[in-house]
C-alpha cells in the first residue's frame, strides 16, 4: 500500500483537464469537484483526512484552475461528461463523488446518468433546478463580469460563501477564497454560469440509485430548506446541516464537514 501522489494535464478528448491524485495505491477512489469560482484546492482541508482512506482524485473544472476553456456556453452534461472522461483516462471504474455547489450539482448529474460508476454520492450546499430567480442572478453576474471583472461580482459572491462572523474575522481562508474568484478566468466563468442556468435534476432525484448524502451549512441561504427537500426525494438519502457554516461549508467547518462526510463514506464501503 503505496502513498502516491501525482499532478496531471489529463487529455480527455475535447479539453485538457488539470487533476491531483493522492493517497494509498489500493484504496477505493473518492472524486472531490469544486465550486463555481474556486478550484480543487478549496478542498485541501478535506485532503489529508480522505486520503488516510482513499485514492483521492481532486480536478479543476472546466473553465477554472489549470483547465482548459471550452469554446462558447456549456452545459450540464457537458461537466458531467468532463467527468466520466477523465475516469476513463484514469481507468477509474468506479468512485465515491463529493461535490460542494456546482461540484454538487455535477455529482448528481454523473449518478443519474452512470450509477453503475458511483459507489456513492455527497453532494454539499447545491440547488438542481433553475428557477426565474435563479437564472435572473446568474445574468446579472454574467453582465458584470463581461463589462468589468471578476472584481466586479467580488464582495456579493464573499457575502454567501462565508457567515459575516468569519467574513469580520477575516484570515487565510477569507483570503484564499477571494483570491480564487479573483484568479478565475472571465469566460471559464461565463461558460459554467450557462451552465448552472440550464439545470433540471431537481424532478429526477426520486430515480437516484446511489446511496446519497445531503450536507449544507446553516446559513447557506435557502439552501438548507431546498436541500432538506431533496433528501426527502431521494431513496434512502441522509441529511447533514452544519452549524456556523454558509456555502462553502467544507472551508469554514471542516472538521464537522470531515467528520460527518468520512463516517458516510466508511459505512458505505463497510456494506
Amino acid at each position: 500500500m503505496t502513498d502516491k501522489h501525482t499532478k496531471n494535464i489529463v487529455d480527455i478528448g475535447n479539453l485538457n483537464l488539470n487533476c491531483n491524485v493522492t493517497g494509498p495505491l489500493d484504496a477505493p477512489w473518492v472524486t472531490v469537484a469544486h465550486s463555481l469560482a474556486t478550484d480543487m484546492t478549496m478542498w485541501e482541508p478535506q485532503l489529508s483526512v480522505l486520503s488516510q482512506h482513499f485514492r483521492v482524485l481532486s480536478f479543476d473544472a472546466r473553465g477554472h484552475g489549470g483547465s482548459g476553456i471550452p469554446n462558447g456556453p456549456s452545459a450540464m452534461i457537458d461537466l458531467v461528461d468532463d467527468v466520466l472522461r477523465l475516469w476513463d483516462q484514469l481507468s477509474i471504474d468506479c468512485s465515491h463523488f463529493i461535490g460542494l455547489s456546482m461540484g454538487g450539482m455535477t455529482g448528481i448529474g454523473v449518478a443519474l446518468k452512470a450509477p453503475s460508476r458511483v459507489q456513492s454520492l455527497v453532494a454539499c450546499d447545491c440547488r438542481l433546478d433553475a428557477p426565474l430567480f435563479f437564472k435572473n442572478m446568474w445574468d446579472q453576474r454574467i453582465e458584470a463580469v463581461n463589462n468589468g471583472s471578476m472584481q466586479d461580482i467580488l464582495e456579493q459572491t464573499m457575502a454567501t460563501w462565508f457567515t459575516q462572523q468569519r467574513l469580520d474575522t477575516g484570515g487565510e481562508i477569507v483570503d484564499k477564497v477571494r483570491q480564487m474568484i479573483l484568479n478565475t478566468d472571465a469566460e471559464g466563468y461565463i461558460t459554467c454560469v450557462e451552465a448552472l442556468k440550464g439545470l433540471d435534476y431537481k424532478s429526477s432525484l426520486a430515480t437516484v440509485i446511489v446511496p446519497t448524502l445531503y450536507v449544507v451549512g446553516d446559513q447557506d441561504g435557502l439552501h438548507p430548506d431546498e436541500m432538506a427537500e431533496f433528501a426527502k426525494l431521494t431513496p434512502d438519502a441522509e441529511f447533514v446541516i452544519l452549524d456556523n457554516a454558509a456555502h462553502l461549508s467544507n472551508m469554514e467547518q471542516p472538521s464537522m464537514f470531515n467528520r460527518s462526510v468520512l463516517k458516510f463514506l466508511l459505512d458505505v464501503n463497510d456494506k
